[in-house]
């Protein structure tokens, strides 16, 4: 095996336990077919099969997590590694794969099956060779290192800014558009003097609280939008939730996938056995309630669908979901893990490498 598919000692940030993080909170895990030269074994993903995810959308996923190359990925649900090892020739893995007629999957050739739940190993395959490749390396990604809850989003104190300097213009204009939880679609309680919206945040899809880190997470078309506060406090970046569901939303333990299953453009997927509470009934994202008699008399004009949100923030919000959520062993428990989430940050001269918490092989 060449060299370089590995990673050198000297790149390995620390020294792990023995523990896999967060296991118990899934029942899909995928490791690194190929071992460090110090001989540790290395998760490379995992989540929890809630009976809605097929390989086609796990290997979309797998896309955003690993290190893109020129061959396509596949997985050998081979057992776990920990008790069941892979060989480390790759001259000969292709091969001795036929031979143990180990299950190979491969990206592109199993669509709409769901993902049976059980341990994997990642795979380099070159399609055109229809040869197998050990896999190690994942690139050091960016992503939001942390999310402070937003708290209400709907309260105010009568200027155009309220205290948490958020826009009482966006405010007003979100709710009219959305009336309803996006999610759940429980409506905003209709009466004379207007509706009440008690229970109901706007929530910001991209945080404003991250919007320094915007020019290094986001594309240079969507970087405009995002590129000062008053720019990012718009509708285009707010919906409407439920107070609870909003608190999920800013810890990314639910996020909204555009490729989704039934031919959906959008479909709610949770990353974590206990992840999202209370969330297994709602798979979607409604669009705004159309307007009505009683909202218009309640002094709620309706808007225009252009007025909508952008689908390129939910593309950012579930990058970052899996990132936090799927990526490596996942989010380290904290004892303010709800309200902030903190990332290992690698050495400047690691910038080309995410280096996901190793579990440690001890080979005698």
């Amino acid at each position: 095996m060449a060299q370089s598919d590995f990673l050198h000692p000297t790149l390995m940030l620390r020294d792990y336990d023995d523990r896999y993080q967060n296991e118990d909170e899934r029942n899909i895990h995928v490791w690194a077919s190929a071992r460090s030269l110090v001989l540790r074994l290395r998760v490379i993903a995992g989540c929890y099969q809630h009976g809605d995810l097929t390989y086609d959308t796990f290997f979309m996923w797998l896309a955003v997590i690993v290190e893109r190359g020129p061959k396509e990925l596949a997985l050998v649900h081979w057992g776990d590694p920990r008790i069941r090892d892979l060989p480390q020739d790759e001259d000969a893995l292709s091969t001795w794969l036929q031979q143990q007629r180990a299950p190979v999957i491969r990206q592109g050739t199993t669509r709409s099956s769901n993902v049976i739940p059980g341990h994997y190993i990642l795979l380099d395959w070159d399609p055109l060779a229809n040869t197998f490749y050990l896999r190690c390396r994942t690139p050091l990604l960016p992503e939001i290192s942390s999310r402070c809850l937003s708290g209400n989003g709907s309260g105010g104190t009568g200027a155009s800014v309220n205290r948490r300097g958020r826009s009482n213009v966006t405010k007003k204009l979100v709710r009219k558009r959305d009336m309803a939880c996006r999610i759940t679609q429980e409506p905003a309680t209709l009466r004379p003097r207007g509706a009440n919206f008690t229970a109901l945040e706007v929530a910001h899809i991209y945080p404003l609280a991250a919007l320094d880190q915007a020019n290094r997470l986001v594309s240079a078309s969507v970087f405009p939008w995002l590129s000062s506060r008053d720019a990012a406090d718009m509708p285009y970046n707010a919906i409407l939730l439920r107070s609870d569901i909003h608190n999920l939303f800013d810890d990314y333990q639910f996020s909204v996938w555009k490729y989704g299953r039934e031919n959906r453009d959008n479909y709610i997927y949770r990353f974590e056995k206990g992840g999202a509470p209370g969330m297994q009934n709602y798979k979607q994202i409604f669009p705004p309630r159309p307007a009505t008699e009683a909202n218009l008399t309640a002094g709620h004009a309706s808007v225009t669908s252009t007025d909508d949100v952008s689908w390129d923030f939910f593309n950012v919000h579930f990058r970052t979901a899996l990132l936090w959520h799927v990526s490596g062993q996942g989010r380290s428990p904290s004892t303010n893990a709800v309200l902030t989430a903190e990332i290992n940050r690698p050495d400047q001269h690691l910038a080309h490498y995410r280096l996901q918490p190793a579990y440690s092989l001890h080979i005698t």
